[in-house]
């Protein structure tokens, strides 16, 4: 498939041991000495992206194995350089085919949980999510709703169509659960234009009330509370219904940390009072992954904190990774050295961040397919024009997750000034884990003898008086 779709699916099953799954397959067309494999994450938290399979086809095109699952999974098979999505269930039996050269269109499975994955390759190809994401394309909110309204009831006739008794349970849940859902953030991305004369992001003009769709949300969908299109739905939600006028509230004579503290714990209790069980110990462990690095320098708020999300979370592997989070931001607090990295330049070069000692360092974490990185890119270019004469300041642009490819090719159209490096997959894993963030852009300050000011900081519109401070 020409993108990942990221799954996610539901803890209704599992085995007291693990189970086998056997996936077979035969390629028409494929390259010669092509790989297969078969990756899935972890959990839809940490969002570590596990290799449970690999292997080359063998002359005929064909390949065969086997590895060990405990509960449903959403997963990625990937042949040479295409890939498409798999719904796994523990003793699934699956046997593939598929031209690579029409690769999409091609798919087809046999055998135990061939009906799940033959309606997922349907599913893509009917394209719902293409389709529904095409708010930019539309300047009427009344009209935009009609379209919308239309594509699901298609949608929602497309299942009917392909519904069948073979289904497994937990894919039934999984996808019913998917297509309630799937709609609400293409209708809250309706009210964000984007102004390509300018390239920056416009807000739309919205009727009033538009979103009242979101207060028809089921807040308590026990059955749906790892789906992703269900958990970005909450978010736009808490966004609209809290978090949005709970920052509009801070009082400006706060402190930048105290300001931090205020509206996470406005936010926080917020969660609490209107989720519940699994979808509770869910969206609270996700604020917390996405917010805990804002007050980390306050050891007594985070840790009373924390000392609070054990006490309602239920769920042991969540509690475990919030703990690992704390432990990681502790060592990155301002003072402590900055973790080291070695990664590829335009040239293919090595270069570390050793290699910037002596001067400070403004590392701007970024990616192509990375809406908001690049709407960030022109305050970058401001700034590094600020600082163009500074020859002891270095801004150094980390590109992660990323295809090597698209970001040369995105630098040879739109060159930034400065220090560009790429990271291949399992090095953007390792800065995401030694830099204890889980989202882009995302920037560092770092002084000249290699130590960390903010593992957090200021994005480039509000960065100036941080660099300068730290350069001085």
């Amino acid at each position: 498939m020409n993108r990942l779709i990221i799954f996610f699916t539901l803890n209704l099953f599992s085995c007291k041991i693990f189970c086998q799954v056997f996936i077979s397959g035969a390629i028409k067309n494929a390259p010669k000495e092509s790989e297969v494999s078969i990756t899935y994450f972890n959990n839809y938290i940490e969002m570590r992206e596990i290799e449970v399979g690999k292997i080359k086809l063998d002359d005929q095109g064909k390949f065969m194995f086997s590895f060990n699952l405990n509960k449903p999974k959403m997963a990625k098979l990937t042949i040479d350089s295409q890939f498409t999505n798999m719904f796994l269930v523990p003793n699934d039996s699956l046997f593939m085919t598929v031209d690579f050269s029409k690769f999409d269109s091609s798919i087809q499975y046999k055998g135990k949980g061939a009906a799940d994955n033959n309606y997922v390759v349907a599913d893509h190809l009917a394209n719902f999510e293409m389709k529904a994401n095409r708010y930019s394309a539309f300047n009427d909110a009344d009209k935009y709703k009609l379209y919308e309204d239309s594509l699901e009831r298609v949608n929602h006739e497309f299942f009917k169509l392909h519904d069948t008794q073979e289904f497994t349970p937990e894919f039934r849940n999984y996808i019913t659960s998917d297509m309630k859902y799937r709609y609400i953030n293409p209708r809250w991305m309706y009210k964000f234009g984007y102004d390509k004369v300018n390239k920056k992001m416009i807000d739309k003009p919205i009727p009033e009330n538009y979103f009242d769709f979101l207060k028809a949300l089921n807040l308590d969908d026990q059955n749906a509370w790892e789906n992703g299109s269900y958990s970005i739905a909450l978010m736009r939600y808490l966004t609209e219904m809290n978090d949005s006028k709970t920052f509009k509230s801070i009082p400006d004579t706060l402190s930048k940390l105290q300001k931090a503290e205020w509206r996470i714990t406005k936010d926080y209790n917020y969660r609490k009072s209107i989720f519940r069980n699994s979808v509770l110990d869910y969206q609270l462990t996700w604020y917390l992954k996405l917010n805990l690095i804002l007050v980390i320098e306050d050891t007594k708020f985070a840790e009373e904190l924390i000392k609070d999300y054990k006490a309602v979370c239920k769920n042991a592997e969540y509690i475990s990774f919030i703990q690992e989070m704390f432990t990681k931001a502790n060592k990155l607090t301002k003072g402590n050295i900055a973790p080291e990295f070695t990664l590829t330049n335009l040239e293919g070069k090595q270069v570390s961040l050793s290699t910037f000692k002596g001067k400070t360092v403004y590392i701007d974490f970024w990616a192509t397919w990375c809406v908001p990185c690049i709407i960030a890119m022109p305050d970058s270019r401001k700034l590094m024009e600020k600082f163009k004469d500074r020859k002891d300041i270095v801004f150094l642009y980390i590109n992660v997750k990323d295809e090597f490819e698209k970001w040369k090719s995105y630098l040879s159209k739109e060159p930034i000034r400065g220090e560009n490096l790429f990271s291949n997959k399992k090095q953007s894993d390792e800065l995401y884990s030694s830099y204890n963030f889980s989202g882009i852009p995302h920037y560092v300050l770092i002084d000249r003898n290699g130590k960390l000011i903010n593992s957090n900081a200021e994005r480039p519109i509000n960065a100036e008086r941080s660099i300068l401070e730290a350069s001085n």
